[in-house]
């Protein structure tokens, strides 16, 4: 009705091509109204990888968010010359407003080969947003390296970053000289 508009939407495609990769098996469903736009399921495939989010985005610049991604790939050059794949996999949850998200996150990351491959091989992302902040702690095994930092999620985004490397074999940087 006018007074309380509602729009049910089912969309379905065997591929889309999205930023130059390509996702398969892409559904959505949700439903429109008159306070917003509610995600009941997003999902879609991707070299092997699996999204799955759901959410809702109020007119009111509210959202509640919630993410899966089992092994999302992409591949391209990270460093050198040779191409690597990166895949993630992890979860976030976050609620708030646009201006002062809050969530958490845990994502792992592989990387496989070329150079990227060869010296980060991967690692855990913990995100968390609180405080009109990103705050990220980043563990490289391969590398002995922890980095905790945050980033402002407003101009001018300012950031700030502590990294240990404790037990470094500088045998494995040499390969990016």
């Amino acid at each position: 009705t006018m007074d309380a508009p509602f729009v049910a939407i089912t969309a379905v495609s065997p591929s889309v091509l999205f930023a130059g990769d390509t996702f398969e098996d892409l559904e959505f469903r949700g439903r429109v109204t008159d306070t917003g736009v509610q995600v009941d399921w997003l999902g879609a495939r991707q070299e092997g990888g699996r999204l799955d989010a759901s959410g809702r985005y109020g007119f009111d610049r509210t959202f509640t968010a919630k993410v899966d991604l089992t092994e999302m790939a992409w591949r391209g050059v990270l460093a050198g010359e040779a191409e690597s794949r990166l895949s993630v996999g992890g979860e976030f949850n976050g609620h708030g407003t646009l201006d002062d998200p809050v969530g958490e996150g845990a994502f792992s990351v592989l990387i496989t080969g070329g150079l990227a491959g060869d010296v980060v091989a991967g690692g855990t992302l913990d995100l968390t947003l609180a405080d009109r902040q990103a705050r990220l702690e980043v563990e490289i095994p391969s590398l002995g390296a922890s980095v905790n930092g945050t980033v402002g999620l407003a101009a001018p985004y300012d950031y700030r970053a502590d990294a240990v490397f404790a037990g470094l074999d500088l045998g494995r940087l040499t390969p990016l000289l």
